[in-house]
């Protein structure tokens, strides 16, 4: 299935004479989750313009010729309106190429990638919701196969084997969506392994790509790979010790002092910043390593946060200056490498100062080559200035109420001692959108003040990542979803480890209807910040969404663990066990749950969990509920799962508020319930939530996102 469909059974090979048998085929085999799907599921794919008995008679017939094709056995059923296949007697190179990338055998798996799933494959009269699932199948597999080939090449590089690195190098850029990211890594691969002139070849052809389709030039980044190339100055290959470049930055002990510092915090997260502009460093976003303000083993500390190295150390402030100690741990092995002791006079340029020689220190520790101005961090001269914005940004990563109008406080109190200090003002948008995101503010007039401050910021320090990613933010906020990728790729291109950036991104593509943006933007979140509530909640919502319920449910226990007060980690459990058919635990967790950014969201999905026990009068009872608050989506889903499909359908054809959660589940969730609606009903559904969420544009036509060309009205 893996390009042209085909086989090496000459039995099965009648099934190749007809495309709709090779589509079911390929449906069950790799429909996620995989084993068994339910026939109301399979027919609208289908049979979207026949009636039930038609359609039904139809998939008999279909089922039939692959039975006939794959031999006894092949096709099972779990009662009547269940069908699969036995994985036992059927080899998928699909399923085997996945497995292959699972366990590390990379070169395996690309050897099985020959082209993207069922390549020019087209199925006369089956559903526009079919198409879709097959695409994101192909862009699911294309990725994958991607990152293995990155894999591949990365570890080839590190054996010396330089033609197996540029060869993988390249098939990996040729597989990767196009983005400045893929071309910067092939490039300097390239350049790293020898191939300096291929290298040039490379970046000259994307920036006619570039120039030819889109009318832009290359990114800074891109320009500055290129620029390293012609002087032949190369980024350093990598050692093969140390095992890893991602860093934990600790939270720092303020010596003499009994209760939390904010200006400890503020050297902390000012280091962090400092080392992220490291290239070829990950550092550990600050939300995960605060969970280490405790005494911890540091062997524990690297397995928990997934690091080769540690940074500690204690600050002591006084009226003679301040004193930075610092440590760097090879972690797994417990073991010190580098210390250092710095003193500077009590004020924020001295401050600053320490900041970049650490960076640097540690980067030689690591054999890491640093540009001459490694991320010139826009400062003020006041420090209580500093201690504020510190503070502040401390009780907003608690992504409590509370938390979040105290920062408010403190940003303010900040900018009253600077007016201009870019950091602060990042922090004041972030609190007040925050708040209203939360619904913890409903008043949209603090969407101004936070937009006007994010602007603020953005004058006085123009490639501030932060702010680029706070503007972002508040273009979801008000349903601007394209606009807001297109900041988040600005802030990631500026600072590639903002966890911040990558975690927005996946919640913005999850509402646009793009699954596998979502997905992609989550892992690097986690991978980033591995302990972040938010983030993983975000991972776990991405999985489900791209059909792996296992890991959405795992990801969202291991949040109630993290965070047991997270209302999102019960309402995200309950999701995947509707997906996984597991109903009474589904209805069990969710009730009583309130998530005020979802509305009715929690209490829908509990209606659906209801109606699946047969608890139909339970279903009545919140179905009167949802018109009572006017929440014509609720009600839509109700009345479907109660099968009243005539009035589910106009129920839907009411909606006019089209927020996150609505955008969300009308695009993924719920799959079995809209599969009873026309398609059509579907279609227009989800385009009334593209256009409500900016990825629509006037006159209906499909607004370009990040790395796309947007669709001429005649294709």
């Amino acid at each position: 299935m893996l390009g042209p469909a085909d086989t090496t059974c000459p039995r099965a090979a009648t099934l190749l004479v007809g495309p709709k048998r090779v589509a079911l085929l390929a449906y069950l085999a790799l429909a996620r989750p995989r084993g068994f799907q339910r026939r109301d599921t399979i027919l609208p794919l289908f049979w979207p313009d026949h009636g039930q008995a038609a359609s039904r008679n139809a998939l008999s017939n279909l089922l039939y010729h692959v039975r006939r094709g794959l031999g006894p056995g092949a096709v099972v059923n779990r009662g009547a309106e269940e069908v699969g296949l036995d994985p036992g007697r059927l080899w998928v190179d699909v399923v085997e190429f996945e497995e292959a990338a699972r366990r590390g055998e990379f070169a395996r798996a690309l050897d099985l990638y020959r082209g993207d799933l069922l390549e020019g494959f087209f199925v006369r009269g089956a559903a526009p919701e079919f198409e879709r699932w097959l695409d994101d199948e192909r862009r699911r597999l294309r990725r994958r196969a991607s990152e293995a080939a990155w894999a591949l090449a990365d570890a080839a590089e590190a054996d010396g084997d330089a033609p197996t690195a540029r060869a993988a190098a390249r098939r990996a850029a040729a597989l990767a969506p196009p983005s400045d990211e893929a071309h910067v890594r092939l490039v300097e691969t390239l350049g790293r392994t020898g191939d300096r002139a291929g290298a040039l070849a490379a970046h000259a052809a994307y920036c006619r790509r570039l120039t030819d389709y889109l009318g832009l030039g290359p990114s800074a980044a891109a320009s500055a790979a290129a620029a390293r190339l012609r002087r032949a100055v190369l980024p350093a290959a990598r050692p093969s010790p140390p095992p890893t470049r991602r860093i934990a930055v600790l939270p720092f002990q303020a010596l003499g002092a009994d209760a939390p510092s904010a200006f400890a915090d503020g050297v902390q997260v000012g280091l962090m910043a400092r080392l992220s502009a490291v290239g070829g460093l990950d550092v550990i976003s600050r939300t995960s390593v605060r969970r280490f303000d405790r005494p911890a083993a540091v062997p524990e500390i690297a397995a928990a946060l997934g690091v080769g190295w540690v940074l500690e150390g204690e600050v002591l402030e006084g009226p003679a200056g301040v004193r930075l100690a610092v440590r760097l741990v090879d972690a797994p092995n417990d073991r010190q490498v580098w210390a250092g002791d710095f003193r500077r006079p009590l004020a924020t340029e001295g401050v600053s100062q320490i900041q970049a020689e650490v960076a640097r220190e540690v980067a030689g520790a690591l054999r890491i080559e640093v540009g001459a101005a490694p991320d010139e961090r826009p400062h003020t001269p006041s420090l209580d200035a500093y201690r504020f914005w510190a503070e502040g940004r401390r009780r907003l990563d608690e992504r409590t109420e509370a938390g979040m109008r105290e920062a408010v406080r403190l940003f303010r109190q900040a900018l009253a001692a600077d007016p201009q200090y870019p950091l602060a003002l990042v922090g004041l948008s972030d609190a007040l959108g925050l708040l209203y995101d939360y619904r913890h503010e409903p008043d949209p007039s603090v969407l101004k003040e936070a937009e006007a401050a994010a602007r603020r910021a953005l004058a006085a320090a123009p490639d501030l990542a932060e702010a680029h990613a706070s503007l972002g933010a508040l273009s979801v906020a008000r349903r601007d979803g394209v606009a807001g990728l297109y900041a988040f790729d600005r802030a990631v291109e500026l600072r590639p480890d903002y966890a911040e950036a990558h975690n927005w991104r996946s919640y913005a593509s999850a509402i646009l209807g793009r699954p596998e943006d979502a997905l992609a933007s989550a892992r690097q979140a986690v991978a980033l910040d591995p302990l972040s509530p938010e983030a993983v909640i975000n991972l776990g919502f991405a999985l489900l969404i791209t059909g792996e319920p296992e890991g959405a449910l795992a990801e969202a226990r291991r949040v109630r663990e993290l965070s047991p007060g997270f209302v999102t980690g019960a309402f995200y459990e309950g999701l995947p066990l509707l997906a996984l058919g597991r109903p009474a635990e589904a209805a069990a967790v969710l009730e009583g749950v309130e998530e005020p950014w979802s509305g009715l969201g929690p209490q829908t999905a509990r209606a659906v969990a209801l109606a699946a026990l047969g608890r139909y009068d339970e279903v009545r009872a919140a179905l009167a509920m949802f018109e009572a608050e006017g929440d014509a989506f609720a009600a839509a889903v109700a009345h479907l799962a109660l099968g009243d499909v005539p009035t589910g359908e106009a129920a839907l054809g009411r909606v006019r508020e089209w927020g996150a959660w609505t955008a969300v589940a009308v695009h993924h969730l719920f799959g079995p319930l809209w599969a009873t609606l026309p398609p059509r009903t579907l279609r227009e559904a989800r385009a009334r939530a593209g256009r409500a969420w900016g990825a629509v544009g006037a006159g209906g036509r499909a607004l370009a996102f990040p790395g796309e060309v947007a669709p001429s009205r005649g294709s």
